[in-house]
This record gives C-alpha cells, structure tokens and sequence, in this order.
C-alpha cells in the first residue's frame, strides 16, 4: 500500500515538475517576445526619423532642380533615390522575422505545389503541340 502511494507521489511530484518547467518555458519565451517588440520599436523610430532627413533632402534637391543648377540636381536626385531604396531595403529586413517550422512547412507545400502545377500545364502544352502536329 505504501508503494503504491510513494509511487503516485512520486508521478504527482513528475507533472508538477514538467508543468513548472513548462511554465518557466512559457514565461522565457513571452519576455523574449516582449525584448524583441521594444527592439522593433526602436529600430522604427529611428527608421522614422532616418526617412524624414531623407525627405528633407529629397525635397532640397527638387528645389534645386526646380532653380536650374540641372548637373548636381541630376546626381542628388539620383543619388537620393538609390538610398531610398535602400532604405526600404532595410525597412523590409527589420519588418521580416524567421518563420515557424510550421509556417516553413507550409511554405516548402505551397511553393512545391505550385512548381508541379506549372510543370503539369507545361507537359499539357507540349503534349497537346506534339498531338496537333
């Protein structure tokens, strides 16, 4: 009867134990979460600010345009819009994050579904031409 009992103990003592570890788990991952949202918040104010000194020496070289001096404005402009690009480049980075392996599993289904598709409405084309011919 005892063993019986030490050995229920001894489960109940096991669940306890992986529910605190998953719990520890859970709360590592929501503050990882929570540093990683501060972050992106940091990084988009200064992505802000960054496009509004962009803007501003965007709209300075359209007024130098607009003035005549045709030479610089051409290589300003130019040169603004390669950094803007560049900018949105960057944008897009600090936007993108690293899927699930279940949104990486998803992905890998799709785009293999739809390489065979294509494939299968290719060799239809080709067999209707040789048919036809």
């Amino acid at each position: 009867m005892e063993g019986q009992e030490e050995q229920k103990q001894d489960q109940n003592k096991q669940v306890e134990d992986v529910e605190v570890h998953q719990a520890k788990e859970h709360h590592a991952q929501k503050q990882q979460q929570a540093q990683h949202n501060t972050q992106h918040e940091k990084q988009h104010e200064a992505h802000k600010k960054q496009e509004q000194k962009d803007q501003e020496e965007y709209n300075d070289a359209q007024y130098t345009a607009a003035t005549g001096d045709k030479k610089q404005s051409w290589f300003t402009t130019q040169r603004l819009k390669l950094k803007d690009f560049f900018v949105e480049c960057k944008r897009v980075l600090i936007v993108t994050k690293k899927p699930t392996k279940e949104e990486f599993k998803t992905i890998v289904k799709v785009s293999g579904l739809g390489i065979l598709i294509i494939g299968a409405i290719g060799f239809v084309i080709q067999l209707v031409e040789v048919l036809f011919k």
